[in-house]
């Protein structure tokens, strides 16, 4: 949006008239603006804004089609990486989906809740040091390094056969290099877990124990690269 840097977005609001370049996106934000159409029409409309929907946070299992989850392709593509940036801020999320679950069942049965807008995603955010820290534990050699030393590290290597499709698909769901261009949304989800926690769920941020499950569930089914196969660089 032009002239914004960033924008606060929280279950209050709904359009800012922003420019989505994504279509999957713009599909989810035309769906919700029919619902809403609804609603002022009188009918009952919960909306329940989802984050990243990731692994069951007891065991680490996932969808079948992984691969078609922007999460777990920016986890394979990281695996393959020598380095990441050593960013300022926490970028990843992770909602797990055995908590998102039961939070959108929970909600549901709350009959007095009418007419209400939830984001349903983990306020815990990752940096990239906190899973450098874990996949050094699980044998891969990955570094973080200051930004402009990542960015050659991304040209140098950018027609590597061993290294395109993973920096490709790093720029692609990371978007590292949009930041600049576009509006940053910070989603807020105060809200919705002040009504969680009354509830009893609260959530938890991905630890050490969990992201080694999802990790080794995402090896066990050929997914994710091993350690042995990351040390010869």
């Amino acid at each position: 949006m032009e002239g914004r840097r960033s924008i606060i977005f929280t279950e209050f609001d709904t359009d800012f008239g922003q420019d989505f370049s994504n279509y999957y996106v713009d599909t989810k934000h035309e769906a919700e603006r029919l619902l809403l159409g609804l609603r002022a029409d009188g009918f009952d409309v919960n909306l329940y804004r989802i984050g990243d929907i990731v692994y069951d946070s007891e065991d680490g299992h996932f969808q079948e089609n992984i691969g078609k989850n922007a999460v777990y392709l920016l986890m394979q593509s990281i695996l393959e990486l020598d380095y990441l940036p050593d960013l300022p801020f926490d970028f990843m999320e992770f909602s797990f989906v055995d908590f998102v679950s039961k939070a959108v069942v929970a909600l549901m049965r709350q009959a007095e809740l009418k007419q209400e807008t939830y984001h349903l995603l983990n306020p815990f955010l990752i940096s990239c040091q906190d899973l450098v820290k874990v996949l050094s534990k699980e044998g891969f050699k990955i570094q973080c390094v200051e930004g402009e030393s990542f960015i050659q590290y991304l040209i140098a290597n950018y027609d590597e056969e061993k290294k395109k499709d993973a920096i490709h698909n790093f720029l692609t769901y990371s978007h590292l290099l949009e930041m600049p261009m576009y509006t940053e949304f910070v989603i807020a989800s105060d809200k919705t877990c002040c009504i969680l926690r009354k509830l009893g769920i609260k959530w938890k941020k991905p630890d050490e124990e969990s992201l080694r499950k999802m990790i080794e569930y995402g090896q066990e089914i050929h997914f994710f690269s091993r350690a042995d196969n990351n040390i010869e660089k």
